[in-house]
């Protein structure tokens, strides 16, 4: 899948558990919701970003631009919108290309090479000296490397938050946690996939993949994201509903808190019944 796909549905599913996060943050004495959301979503960001870190020829390096001519138009009038229209969109694509290439370079070289090295004490059977550059889809895409790498994302920051000391370490805790979860997410994507993942990898060398290609334009995908913002609307409307009618009670608490929950594994449940996914021994 790519790099695009994973993090734009990655927070689609942070938003699906907005009214749940709503509900449960009071409790932990959270009281800057503004800068709550952004380090939850920060961390989704990194997280769904991370694993494919692996590869230097990753689309998280490369620069996106639209290069493509607008070509003749009825008016000069049609032509500059269209023009403007395009300069808006390379400013965009400038700046979030800019953002995935910092970031990316950043965990590439302080995440995954520590995290490549200590797979390599564990298991040096698998593991190849050109396998540190070239690889796509190691240990990354593992949950063993997962762990490690979200203990390293959370020693990082700490470090620069003493340093810096702009924020609480409550707040890296979420960005931490949303991290872990953003790049597991980023695995259950890839499990569609035909070359699939190795998940338990290096304890075991089983393959779970499907029949999804990112080469080619694929309903399955527009599926995901579709579902996903139906899920989102659904689970606002929900708990709109019930805080108007039923706050503070065992069953809506319940409800909202369920909801996100059930949305999740309804869609990624059709989504790799639709892709065939399997478990094969390699």
């Amino acid at each position: 899948m790519r790099i695009d796909n994973h993090i734009f549905e990655t927070l689609l599913i942070g938003i699906i558990f907005t009214p749940m996060l709503l509900m449960i943050l009071p409790f932990f004495n959270f009281t800057n919701f503004s800068l709550i959301f952004f380090f939850i979503f920060f961390g989704l960001f990194c997280g769904a970003m991370y694993p494919d870190t692996d590869c230097p020829q990753s689309r998280i390096f490369k620069m996106k631009q639209d290069r493509r001519k607008i070509g003749w138009q009825k008016s000069y009038q049609d032509w500059k919108y269209k023009k403007n229209a395009k300069d808006v969109r390379n400013a965009f694509l400038f700046f979030y290309s800019l953002i995935l290439m910092i970031l990316g370079s950043i965990f590439r070289f302080l995440i995954y090479f520590p995290s490549y090295w200590l797979i390599s004490l564990i298991n040096t059977e698998y593991v190849k000296e050109y396998e540190i550059t070239d690889e796509h889809r190691g240990i990354s895409h593992t949950v063993f490397g997962i762990i490690f790498a979200t203990g390293l994302f959370f020693l990082l920051f700490f470090l620069a938050n003493l340093y810096f000391k702009f924020l609480g370490t409550s707040y890296i805790f979420l960005s931490t946690i949303t991290f872990f979860l953003g790049s597991n997410i980023h695995l259950l994507q890839d499990s569609i996939s035909k070359s699939g993942i190795k998940w338990f990898y290096p304890f075991k060398g089983k393959n779970i993949s499907g029949e999804y290609s990112a080469f080619v334009d694929d309903s399955r995908i527009i599926f995901l994201n579709i579902s996903l913002i139906v899920a989102i609307i659904i689970n606002y409307l929900t708990s709109y509903y019930i805080s108007n009618n039923f706050p503070d009670t065992v069953l809506g608490v319940s409800i909202i808190f369920l909801l996100p929950f059930i949305s999740l594994l309804s869609i990624f449940y059709i989504l790799f019944r639709s892709c065939h996914v399997k478990i094969t021994n390699n």
